[in-house]
């Protein structure tokens, strides 16, 4: 797994692709500075047919007991999700984790825009 950083309008834009079946664990890596999260894009090659969900997490640098789910979306039936945030503000150190179990073997890509605060 490879991360990409590229700085975009201000943001930073995160991204990682997975071919096969292969489950997602994919991070931002601890960011150094406050940050904000703006949106994900999570693309499957093909429709889900497994109930299986996929989750971003705020994983916290001050330890798991603050860790945060920020969304969780049943991946069965779809290809895709886009979401957008509001005031999802995160701290030095914090990092975003999106997870997938991808039984179906499809080759994954996701997408984070984080901001600055």
């Amino acid at each position: 797994m490879s991360d990409d950083l590229t700085v975009m309008g201000g943001g930073e834009l995160f991204s990682d692709s997975i071919t096969g079946a292969n489950p997602v664990s994919f991070t931002t890596g601890a960011i150094g500075s406050p940050f904000t999260l703006d949106s994900i894009r999570f693309n499957l090659s093909s429709t889900g047919v497994t109930s299986e969900d996929m989750t971003i997490t705020i994983n916290s640098a001050k330890g798991s007991t603050f860790d945060t789910v920020v969304d969780r979306q049943n991946m069965q039936g779809l290809d895709g999700f886009i979401q957008t945030y509001s005031g999802v503000e995160c701290e030095v150190g914090d990092s975003i984790d999106v997870d997938y179990p991808n039984s179906d073997g499809s080759t994954v890509t996701t997408i984070l825009i984080v901001g600055g605060v």
